[in-house]
């Protein structure tokens, strides 16, 4: 027999006892291909509750009204809760009859005269027995301001507010140098 035949009857007998494992090594493929899917599917979520996570971190502090926390402890406004009504002399935008309704919520339900065209929807306003904070007009004359800051005092009769940080002149002018009486 020739050097040529030998190889040839060797080849031969190789391709013929060769027999692949296909379905051990489609198995092995499959657990792979799930434990990639799986390995994607946790990094996806845990990079989802991550970002959830960070965004409710960077968020100012807040109650649950929505008017960030005051300092010394502020809470949705039970302590100045009440209605109170105005004839408001300035300032020039807002001039005329107003109610506020200070919700125990922490809303405030607001009556503006008929000549004023503003944003009235969504105001809120924490208080505890000395400290106020609104958001009234932040949508409006006051947009890009914070949230206003003032101490109170309520009696009887009605509520008068001192500033004690408020960036928005108008809404400065409108509660500190009105007079807001008690309404039923």
């Amino acid at each position: 027999m020739s050097v040529e035949d030998r190889l040839r009857r060797a080849l031969r007998d190789q391709a013929e006892s060769w027999d692949p494992s296909v379905e051990a090594s489609l198995v092995r493929v499959r657990r792979r291909l799930v434990g990639r899917r799986m390995g994607v599917a946790v990094l996806a979520t845990a990079a989802a509750v991550a970002v959830i996570v960070g965004i409710l971190g960077l968020r100012p502090q807040e109650g649950l009204t929505g008017v960030p926390a005051d300092p010394a402890g502020s809470s949705p406004g039970q302590v100045a809760a009440g209605r109170y009504v105005s004839t408001v002399a300035s300032p020039t935008p807002l001039v005329g009859d107003w109610i506020l309704n200070l919700r125990p919520d922490g809303r405030i339900d607001v009556t503006a005269p008929p000549g004023y065209a503003g944003v009235l929807s969504g105001v809120l306003f924490s208080s505890t027995a000395t400290n106020f904070r609104t958001t009234l007009f932040q949508e409006d004359v006051c947009a890009g301001a914070e949230v206003g800051s003032y101490t109170y005092t309520r009696t009887s009769s009605g509520i008068t507010f001192v500033p004690v940080e408020d960036a928005c002149a108008s809404r400065r002018t409108f509660l500190s140098t009105n007079i807001w009486r008690s309404a039923r």
